[in-house]
């Protein structure tokens, strides 16, 4: 058995070639490329997808107009409570009351509905889609010739077939909802709090660019963490299965020590670049609800002098509270989503590497058969290899006859 080392398994679709531990990688080479292949597999599932999508537009639309309902109630409770105080009114109508309450607890439950519709159906449409996906693996793996698997590790397709392929299982069953659901709260909240105070609104607005801003630099700065932390996982899969399937051979030639090394080599390797992608990207939330904390504290100073000069009523500097805490929510779920969006796309080009490794050709047409076998073989001064350069048998001569 070959002493596994750093770099051993990257196959040549994937482009990278043998190379030591440490080589920084920048970026996915062909982000764009990887991610519009990807989205191919959902185009036969575009009438699901349409369905979530409109589950999502409806669910979010009822959870939006709550805080409006609620808003209401606080009003008249409010007003009531000041009327009784100041002798001017006749008290709480609760009557009203209960009819927001019903109205609120009306659109909590479609609210729900709604969101158990767009789960089932996404839940389907990504199952499926990872299953054609591991299809086409398993059909390039049976295409693939000798030489691919003489040159690449064990582990390292495994993990391409595994970890890769689950990244992206479990990436399409959340990313897709999030990303449609953040989208709809964002225009719909807009919408609520332009209708509410457009001065507000404005205020709450100027928080978007710090916000974007801090997440798209963080994002940037965590990509090439998540693509090295993907590929090294192969590297130390495929130095586990070498040494375990290769556990006698390692044995008989004392060769422990330098196992040992090339493990803790490529394990403190992948040690540090899964730090370095989750502490970078563990900032962006942090960082986010700062700048939405900041915000909050501005709208409830400026909503109550607007409430106090008459210009706003209580309810409806709750119901902006609300929303402008839910519009800094989608944020910063787009801001987490654009992290995960980055290990899938990374997981999804390794995968798309295998797809495209050169298969084995089928033989041609009018290839020569054997008209009257004999049942001998004999070779006479081969040479062969798989690499260029790098023979395997040099000057071999043989023969084997029926019965021999």
């Amino acid at each position: 058995m070959t002493r596994p080392v750093a770099g051993r398994g990257q196959g040549r679709g994937g482009g990278f070639g043998p190379r030591g531990i440490g080589r920084p990688v920048e970026k996915a080479k062909d982000f764009k490329g990887t991610l519009r292949r990807l989205l191919g597999y959902l185009r036969p599932h575009r009438w699901k997808l349409l369905v979530v999508l409109a589950a999502t537009i409806l669910g979010n639309l009822f959870s939006i107009l709550s805080p409006r309902i609620m808003g209401q109630g606080t009003t008249i409770l409010f007003e009531g409570m000041m009327g009784r105080l100041q002798g001017t009114g006749v008290g709480v109508d609760f009557a009203a009351i209960g009819r927001i309450l019903l109205l609120l607890g009306g659109t909590y439950l479609f609210s729900t509905l709604f969101g158990y519709v767009q789960q089932m159906v996404m839940v389907s449409v990504a199952q499926q889609t990872v299953y054609n996906l591991r299809e086409d693996v398993s059909s390039k793996l049976a295409r693939l010739p000798l030489k691919y698997y003489d040159a690449t590790a064990h582990g390292d397709t495994l993990s391409r077939i595994t970890n890769d392929v689950d990244v992206i299982s479990q990436s399409l069953q959340q990313s897709v909802i999030q990303v449609l659901a953040s989208l709809v709260s964002i225009v719909g909240v807009t919408a609520m709090m332009l209708s509410i105070s457009p001065v507000l609104t404005l205020l709450t607005m100027g928080m978007l660019p710090l916000s974007a801003g801090l997440s798209v630099f963080i994002a940037s700065r965590s990509q090439k963490y998540f693509v090295r932390h993907q590929r090294i996982l192969g590297e130390l899969n495929g130095h586990v299965e070498e040494a375990f399937t290769g556990h006698r051979i390692v044995k008989a030639y004392g060769l422990e020590q330098e196992v040992t090394s090339a493990f803790v080599q490529v394990n403190d390797e992948l040690y540090g670049q899964d730090w370095k992608a989750q502490f970078v990207s563990g900032t962006i939330m942090p960082l986010i609800r700062f700048v939405g904390n900041l915000g909050y504290v501005v709208i409830a100073v400026a909503g109550g002098l607007f409430a106090a000069q008459g210009a706003l009523t209580v309810g409806h500097v709750q119901a902006f509270l609300q929303y402008s805490r839910q519009f800094g929510m989608p944020i910063t779920e787009l801001a987490s989503i654009a992290n995960v969006l980055q290990s899938t796309v990374a997981a999804a080009e390794r995968v798309f590497e295998l797809l495209d490794e050169e298969e084995e050709p089928a033989d041609p047409p009018k290839a020569l058969t054997l008209s009257s076998p004999r049942g001998e073989i004999r070779l006479s001064g081969v040479n062969f290899g798989y690499e260029p350069g790098q023979p395997v048998l040099k000057d071999v001569t043989w023969r084997c006859s029926r019965g021999s």
